[in-house]
């Protein structure tokens, strides 16, 4: 028992004694993250005419947009009618970014031709009074006919036989008549009625299968159209225009557009009002009868299974996009959209950027669902993966020298 206790006691003895204080292991180093840099979509100025608010309104969807675009996004840009210089480019924060299709080019304005100048008649002799062309006589037993009334003000209720909007728009620019329109719904129940200068292409607007802001914001740029649209929400109050002309575009919001605002009848099938008023050096005075768009129906024939042609461009784009390698997607590209893209991507990290934005966005596991051919044109549907979800979507393609590529993308959940 001795034995035991002794050698129990060696063993802590040489324990105690071979244990040393240890030191206090070093501070960790805490170390701040940095903040991630903010990716931005890069716009190219490509022509003249071309403003902060258009820009914001195309990539965005908001002319209001254009103030977080402003400083300190774009130091030197404080202004939203400015006309920019071409070759600039404009940061867009990705967050904001809701699509990325370029903006239309607009189309060249023609001058109209010159009248011919009408030979006068020959000069009377010496003497002699000119003569002058008698009216025509009127046919006998019939009365003679009288100057039709004049047109009833606008401002009154429309009538069927008025076709589908009509009027005179002075609105932050100079002056224009109406002579075209439609109406879609929007977010919140709400009904936008756009009204027009020029004839609205509805075909053009039918590629998606769907009429909404973007269609109206397109024909703008590549009609050089003005456009004034009237957002009516379920209660039937107007509350706010957005308009667009050659002077700028925007959104104005107030009492006076309220007040003059006079709404016929609003059904799920149509909209009618009139909206007639004065502000300052604004005065409008217009009024329509049109149906409600909300599907439209394509152009063209069904594509075969798998999408011909045409799917395989969209696919093979897509192929390209999700590799990152410029000369991929160079590969896949047509010739004007390739002095586009290197115009835009002379900066390496902003190239870097756009290769990773350009990644990000392209859907993967993309399949070719349906679509329509009509001519060099075509409409390829596919669904897909992004960030994880199923979206859908349409590729705008177009045939050019025999080959099919991919004009512009548009997605949703």
């Amino acid at each position: 028992m001795r034995r035991c206790v002794a050698l129990w006691m060696i063993v802590l003895t040489v324990g105690c004694g071979a244990s040393k204080k240890e030191a206090p292991p070093p501070p960790v180093k805490i170390v701040e993250p940095k903040p991630p840099q903010p990716d931005y979509f890069v716009h190219v100025v490509e022509w003249r005419g071309q403003t902060l608010g258009e820009i914001a309104r195309w990539y965005t969807g908001k002319y209001e947009n254009w103030k977080k675009l402003a400083r300190p996004v774009n130091p030197d840009l404080e202004r939203c009618c400015a006309s920019l210089q071409v070759g600039r480019k404009v940061s867009i924060p990705r967050e904001l970014v809701v699509r990325m299709e370029p903006m239309p080019k607009p189309q060249l304005k023609t001058r109209p031709a010159k009248p011919l100048v009408k030979a006068e008649p020959p000069a009377a002799p010496l003497g002699e009074a000119p003569s002058e062309e008698p009216p025509p006589a009127t046919p006998l037993g019939e009365a003679p006919s009288e100057a039709p009334p004049p047109p009833a003000p606008l401002s009154e209720a429309p009538s069927a036989s008025s076709g589908p909007a009509s009027g005179e728009v002075t609105f932050k620019g100079p002056t224009w008549q109406v002579v075209d329109a439609i109406a879609y719904p929007a977010d919140d129940d709400t009904v936008e009625v756009a009204l027009s200068s020029k004839p609205l292409n509805r075909k053009e607007f039918a590629k998606d299968g769907k009429v909404d802001t973007f269609d109206v914001m397109k024909h703008r740029m590549t009609t050089d159209a003005s456009t004034l649209t009237l957002r009516i929400p379920p209660d039937g109050q107007l509350n706010c225009i957005d308009y667009s002309t050659d002077g700028g575009g925007g959104s104005s919001c107030g009492s006076a557009q309220s007040e003059g605002f006079r709404l016929g009848k609003r059904s799920d099938d149509a909209v009618s009002g009139s909206l007639a008023f004065a502000d300052g050096s604004d005065k409008v005075d217009v009024r329509f009868d049109v149906p409600i768009t909300r599907v439209v129906k394509r152009a063209g024939s069904p594509l075969p299974a798998g999408g011909g042609d045409p799917g395989k461009a969209v696919l093979a784009t897509f192929a390209a996009n999700l590799t990152g390698d410029f000369e991929k997607i160079k590969a896949v590209h047509p010739p004007e959209k390739l002095k586009q893209m290197e115009a835009a991507l002379t900066d390496a990290q902003e190239k870097k950027m756009m290769l990773e934005f350009i990644k990000d966005t392209t859907p993967s596991k993309a399949k070719i669902v349906g679509g329509t051919v009509d001519g060099d044109a075509a409409l390829v549907d596919f669904t897909g993966k992004s960030e994880g979800k199923t979206v859908k979507g349409t590729a705008e393609v177009q045939r050019i020298d025999g080959k099919w590529y991919v004009d512009s993308v548009s997605t949703k959940e």
